[in-house]
This record gives structure tokens, sequence and C-alpha cells, in this order.
């Protein structure tokens, strides 16, 4: 087991302890609006990859036709991937993915109507709707990156008893939850403890 990123004392017998989850699950495995289709020869990324598409794509031109020829695509965001020490993923193209070295497209996010209108339970596709289509790639783009930097975290609630007769502390686990994207949530989850 890994070493817990924090630990907050709750009183003297009982103790959060959080982890960096090793085991989180893929967000892509979810029912997401957008799809992703990645081209990268070292990482399987999004939800289809390189080894899922016909083999005469051979760059980003040929995948952009392909989603374009091949799918009701709406929404068609490029996806950049910074690979350096560790991947991050982004459709932004400022900072460190302007890195003409470490930097590069990867894929696309895009939806279809079909989906717009299942999801937002609309008609028509609007300008507002159109928006919120936006908001969800990027906090779906979020929860990704978030998995690919291994920023997704876990707790222990974790009570210590001694033994009156031998003076030994033992260690009893008596809640624990994974799949937090952020620290401050499982603070908050935890705070009436």
């Amino acid at each position: 087991m890994n070493e817990p990123i924090e630990v907050i004392k709750i009183d003297d017998s009982r103790e959060l302890r959080i982890y960096q989850d090793e085991d989180a699950q893929n967000p892509r495995e979810d029912d997401n609006l957008g799809i992703m289709i990645c081209l990268h020869s070292r990482y399987n990324l999004g939800d289809i990859g390189l080894q899922d598409l016909p083999h005469n794509i051979e760059c980003i031109a040929d995948l952009k036709k392909h989603i374009e020829e091949d799918y009701d695509a709406v929404e068609l965001t490029e996806l950049k991937l910074y690979d350096h020490s560790g991947i991050t993923i982004s459709a932004s193209s400022s900072g460190q993915f302007a890195d003409r070295w470490d930097s590069m497209v990867v894929g696309y996010i895009f939806t279809t109507r079909k989906k717009i209108i299942e999801r937002f339970e609309v008609v028509k596709i609007t300008k507002s709707v159109m928006k919120k289509v936006q908001n969800t790639f990027k906090m779906e783009l979020e929860m990704y990156d978030s998995y690919l930097r291994g920023d997704i975290y876990y707790y222990q609630l974790v009570k210590k008893t001694v033994c009156d007769h031998c003076g030994e502390t033992k260690e009893e686990i008596i809640d624990s939850c994974g799949g937090y994207y952020d620290i401050n949530d499982i603070k908050k989850d935890n705070a009436v403890i």
C-alpha cells in the first residue's frame, strides 16, 4: 500500500488518511457525451484509439476526415497532449500545450446530434444547448486529465485502539471510499466525523 498524501487527526482514536487512488476507474468508461478518438503509438487514449481505427488513417488530417465522413459529428474539438515526465491532455493551445517539442494534437473530442438530443432532451440544438455541450466537454476533459495524471484520491477512516493488557495499538478501517477528483471533497464529505 502506498503512503498517505495527508493524515488528518480527528480525535485521540480516529484519523482520516488520504491516498492517491491507484485503482481509479477510467472516466471514459462512463456514459460520456463526448467521444474521444486519439492517435498515439505509445498510449491507448480516449474512447477509440489507433488500434481501433481503419488502417488508412495515418495522421491527424486523416483522422479529422474520417470523423467528418463517418460520424454525425457535432462540436469537433482538437485534443492536445503534453508528454513530458507524464502526460496531460487538454483542448487548450496555450501554456505547456503550445510547446513545440513536447505537445501535439493527439485527436478529437466530438459528439453526435443524436447524443445531444437524448442527453439534453431537446428537439432543436440551439446556442444555449451548444454551450451546455461545450461545458460538458470541458468537465469530461478535466476528469480524464486528472485520471491520466493520477490525480484521483481515496480515503480511509481509521480507528486506533490500545489493548489494556499488552499496550499494543491496533488499527481498524471503519470507512473508506475512492474516486475523488479533489482532496477537498473528501474533507467536506468527512467534516461531520
